[in-house]
């Protein structure tokens, strides 16, 4: 006899509540009680946002909110309402969704069975990107991997991350509607009721179908490996079946050791879908997600969430000041892999602190792209300065890091300071920057050159090359007019 696990009611979700306690428990009793839950956890953070993501598209398929206006008597009611949720859920069962983790024609979030498709069953590692194998590296995880098994409840956990991350397979197949893994933003309320309400959208600003083909577990679509894929729904593209799976459970330990997995669909039409939680930048070539990438930290990219276009930050974002105008800053976590084809390269998680004002101003994010743009400008000059046989190259990669490191600072200390007036000046604010980074420079540069002792020929050319330097925090200060009472600068 088969395994049952509804997870309506099975505890495999992890959360904490408002007063500290770690509880465990089902979708159900999760959204019945989000309102007395901090939030999400898990220890990987491609896990926990594919959890939120998971109650987001729920939510949305549940409580179709039309208008903004909708979301906001949403969250002025404090919680869900259980009725509404337990239709949705009886609703589900009436066509064959019965949230049954190895229900043998709709496993939830899998693909049921076929012989033609399913073939080897590999193990179950291949879900979890934070234990290595083949070309990955380890991250989180550091277990020996040959005889790993997950209980009931962590293989539950890890389907919808699956989807979300997975890397650019063979013969090309994009990963999914967003291609490579970008950053998901998720605004974080004062509980997770107020979180996952921030997570959704209104209706009419969907583009396309929204519910043509319905929800991944709602869909009767079968998951055909490599099958082409035009068009989607919100519904479904918010947790497309890029990768086929189907978990192989062992009834008698009630773990899973070994899973079914290979190619799912592949989406075609990137451009056409707009992922509310991804940022978007535009270039000549076209409209490109925000990836994680190890050599520009996130801040070198504030501008782009910054920017109220209403096409290049994500959705969720742009409406996050009409629904809480009185909030001074928006909380916002950053989930993300940075991926090189089929390998893993890093796993990101920043938690930030924008403030609303910042996300109002017409032209804070024309003010941060360009104060990102100078201190590019002078660090590479900072570093090319620093760049001598008689100069350790790791005295050179510390200055820089360490200037780099203080722009980070002098960068979240300027968007606080702009005004809630969108019709100030902030001309002011780019000159204090001008100031600071150049000071910056050049401490970094005489602190660099202190930790190193030069004789001779050696101290004349180092001494040289500091005129690079000197001559490009000329050249920015006297652009900004601030050359016109110092003679030394």
């Amino acid at each position: 006899m088969r395994p049952y696990y509804s997870l309506l009611d099975e505890p495999w979700l992890a959360a904490v509540t408002l007063t500290g306690e770690h509880i465990s428990c089902g979708i159900r009793q999760i959204l019945q009680q989000a309102h007395t839950m901090r939030a999400l956890t898990d220890a990987s953070p491609l896990v926990e946002y594919g959890l939120y993501r998971l109650l987001c598209v729920l939510l949305m398929d549940a409580l179709r909110p039309q208008e903004l206006e909708d979301l906001e008597e949403l969250l002025d009611k404090g919680q869900f309402d259980a009725e509404t949720l337990e239709r949705y859920y009886k609703q589900c069962e009436r066509e064959g969704c019965i949230f049954d983790l190895f229900d043998p024609e709709r496993p939830f979030l899998q693909a049921p069975y076929r012989p033609e498709w399913d073939k080897a069953p590999k193990p179950v590692r291949v879900l979890d990107v934070t234990i290595p194998s083949g070309n990955n590296h380890t991250h989180f995880d550091h277990r020996e991997n040959e005889n790993i098994s997950f209980s009931y409840a962590q293989a539950a956990r890890l389907l919808p991350s699956v989807q979300l991350f997975c890397t650019v397979g063979a013969q090309d197949y994009r990963p999914g509607p967003n291609g490579a893994p970008p950053y998901y933003a998720l605004l974080q309320g004062d509980n997770l009721f107020e979180t996952l309400v921030l997570s959704m959208i209104n209706l009419d600003t969907v583009r396309g179908q929204f519910d043509r083909p319905p929800a991944l577990w709602r869909s009767t679509i079968e998951i055909e490996p490599k099958r082409v894929v035009p068009e989607t729904s919100w519904l479904y593209g918010m947790l497309f079946p890029a990768r086929r799976v189907l978990l192989l459970p062992d009834k008698q330990t009630q773990t899973v050791s070994s899973v079914y997995f290979s190619q799912g669909m592949n989406y075609i039409a990137a451009q056409n879908w707009t992922d509310p939680h991804v940022t978007y930048r535009f270039h000549d070539e076209g409209r490109f997600a925000w990836r994680p990438n190890q050599e520009r930290p996130v801040w070198r990219n504030l501008d782009t969430l910054l920017r109220n276009d209403k096409k290049s930050r994500p959705r969720t974002l742009e409406q996050f000041t009409a629904l809480r105008p009185e909030k001074r800053y928006a909380s916002v976590t950053l989930y993300g892999v940075q991926t090189d084809r089929s390998r893993y390269v890093d796993i990101m998680r920043y938690d930030l602190e924008i403030p609303t004002a910042a996300l109002r101003h017409p032209y804070a994010a024309a003010l941060v792209e360009a104060s990102i743009k100078l201190s590019e400008e002078l660090a590479s000059v900072l570093r090319a300065s620093l760049t001598h046989e008689d100069i350790p190259p790791a005295v050179t990669s510390e200055a820089e890091q360490a200037y780099y490191d203080d722009c980070e600072r002098r960068m979240w200390q300027m968007c606080g300071e702009i005004p809630a007036d969108t019709d100030a000046d902030l001309q002011p604010l780019l000159l204090e920057w001008v100031e600071g980074i150049t000071q910056s420079a050049r401490q970094q540069y005489a602190k660099a050159i202190g930790r190193i002792s030069l004789r001779g020929a050696a101290l004349i050319a180092v001494t040289q090359r500091q005129g690079l330097l000197m001559a490009k925090i000329h050249k920015i200060r006297k652009e900004y007019g601030l050359c016109r009472n110092s003679k030394n600068n």
